[in-house]
């Protein structure tokens, strides 16, 4: 059962263990999100485009202005070869961007520190200048054009912008599109094409497009969340590699955008025929919090706090939780069990209500009934503790926790929470039980 992140808003009042409980008022929610905005993904910033229908019906992907041209270029196949289109057709004379700030003018000194870090690292040069010039302006989004037009060129940086999204954004105006646009992402990428819209996942058919590795590190790359119309994930790690789980890489996937990877400058160099510099073939490190665990005993039970693996929180916490059971342990079936705060009084749980799916969710993804199941902080007010168990031998739960401590959230799940990796015995399987084996 999907629940949206307005469900508190449909209830003032909740029965908590058959008490009446008021909620919070619209007032204090907004102080909720307020408290939620310090700890956004620089992905999540570019995400808020969607809020403002203005903004929403002139990006593509989330954050991209194109020309009709442009537009065309996209489509629903990705070809491995014979590919004879550049990746970046508009490029800008002389390597060099020309901008103005316009009014409103945005943070200045953030977007020159962010142009700092292309042209340290690419042949791209920016200059502040008149005539036609990028203009950059705040606006009530985060979005940009791609590459260089002979007229009209913006950029738009909101107050909700950082310093990462800028990198991104510039990115863009220098000519480059969002990695999982590369026509060979579904080596590396799962889709859950049912969280996202198609257009926003086309292909882009370019040639060279494999001179460089996929790259997870990209600052073009969106996280896990990027495109996502519901809250939930749309890009899961996939790996060629049979010894490597490519979604355990999941919660690494477009994590760092402070400056562009090797593999950006590369392809920037490459395109605008600087000296050649060298790909990066670096696979994200995935977070402390993630967990990847193997029940591998009879009666197997391992349990980990949220306080023991969750210890960078100056911005939203993505972990991947996994249990697997081998093929050795027959009948058996992989489990989680995710508790949010042990024993919590009334007063918590009807912050946990108030939160919806603000602060924290967890989605329990089983891979062979390629099923997933999503569930907020709220559905937590109901039972703290919720148990999942898999068809098979393995099953993730992706995680996205805000630390902003409005009302107690944070202290409450930080010092309290715990997951618990175990497995149990498939009585069907094993015929102690008549019915169909799975």
């Amino acid at each position: 059962m999907h629940i949206e992140c307005c469900l508190c808003t449909f209830l003032l009042i909740r029965l908590v263990e058959g008490r009446s409980v008021n909620i919070f008022s619209d007032e204090e929610k907004e102080k909720c999100e307020d408290a939620r905005k310090k700890f956004l993904t620089s992905t999540d910033r570019i995400m808020r485009n969607w809020h403002g229908e203005d903004v929403r019906k002139i990006v593509f992907e989330g954050d991209m202005v194109l020309s009709s041209t442009q537009k065309g270029r996209w489509g629903k196949t990705g070809y491995l070869t014979e590919n004879s289109s550049p990746l970046i057709h508009e490029k800008w004379p002389k390597n060099t961007v020309n901008y103005a700030f316009s009014t409103p003018t945005p943070d200045k000194p953030m977007i020159l520190k962010a142009m700092e870090e292309w042209s340290t690292k690419t042949c791209m040069k920016f200059a502040e200048g008149t005539g036609n010039v990028l203009r950059i302006f705040q606006g009530t989004g985060c979005y940009a054009q791609v590459g260089y037009h002979s007229k009209n060129m913006q950029m738009s940086v909101s107050e909700i912008c950082d310093k990462g999204t800028v990198v991104h954004l510039l990115g863009h105006v220098i000519g480059l599109v969002h990695q999982h646009s590369r026509p060979d992402r579904d080596r590396f990428l799962h889709i859950q094409f049912h969280n996202t819209a198609l257009e926003d996942v086309l292909f882009l058919n370019y040639k060279d497009y494999d001179k460089c590795p996929y790259d997870y590190r990209s600052v073009m790359h969106y996280d896990m969340y990027g495109l996502s119309y519901n809250g939930e994930s749309v890009f899961l790690g996939r790996s060629e590699d049979k010894k490597v789980d490519g979604l355990v890489l999941s919660s690494a996937i477009g994590t760092d955008w402070t400056k562009p990877s090797d593999s950006d400058a590369a392809l920037v160099n490459r395109e605008y025929g600087c000296p050649l510099k060298k790909c990066s073939d670096l696979k994200p490190q995935p977070p402390k919090c993630n967990q990847d665990v193997r029940a591998d005993q009879v009666h197997f039970e391992r349990s980990v706090t949220f306080k023991s693996m969750m210890t960078d929180r100056h911005k939203a916490i993505s972990c991947i939780w996994k249990t697997e059971v081998p093929e050795t342990l027959p009948c058996s079936r992989a489990a989680i069990s995710v508790t949010l705060s042990e024993k919590p009084d009334d007063d918590l749980k009807r912050v946990w209500f108030a939160s919806g799916c603000r602060l924290f969710h967890v989605e329990i993804f089983d891979p062979d009934a390629d099923m997933s199941y999503f569930y907020c902080a709220a559905q937590f007010a109901r039972k703290a503790t919720k148990v999942f168990v898999s068809t098979a031998r393995k099953i993730y739960g992706i995680v996205r926790l805000y630390p902003a401590d409005w009302e107690g959230f944070e202290t409450a799940a930080l010092e309290t929470g715990k997951v618990k990796f175990f497995n149990i015995k498939d009585f069907v399987c094993a015929g102690e039980i008549n019915g169909k084996c799975f």
